[in-house]
């Protein structure tokens, strides 16, 4: 990664502003509840872009991958709620017609059970 003094202290700045992340400067950086809450959102959503992706429309797994990264952090939430059931009954993992919801931390460790064995795969 290239990245400047500068610019990693201004991301820093502004995920401690957003309360995302403790830190002080020269100290520890840790993420906050609510950090680590948006850190787990952002990796469930990556995982069900990524087997709809590979697993419905065929793509490779490397640019599977690769494209998953890119919308991971673009999709509202009602639309990452819907993939996940579509993702969900097409592959068979299991019915997610239970109100699913990306902000339910009980949601998301349930998807990412079933994703995660589909992924293994």
């Amino acid at each position: 990664m290239s990245c400047t003094k500068p610019s990693v202290n201004k991301a820093l700045y502004n995920l401690k502003e957003n309360k995302l992340l403790n830190y002080e400067s020269y100290g520890i950086i840790e993420l906050t509840e609510k950090g680590e809450d948006l850190a787990k959102k952002i990796i469930e959503t990556y995982d069900i872009i990524y087997l709809f992706l590979k697993d419905i429309l065929n793509l490779k797994s490397e640019e599977a991958q690769k494209e998953a990264e890119k919308i991971k952090s673009v999709l509202a939430d009602e639309t990452t709620n819907e993939l996940a059931k579509y993702v969900h009954k097409v592959l068979n993992l299991d019915n997610l017609d239970c109100n699913y919801d990306i902000n339910e931390e009980r949601c998301r460790s349930c998807a990412r059970t079933l994703s995660r064995r589909q992924i293994k795969k």
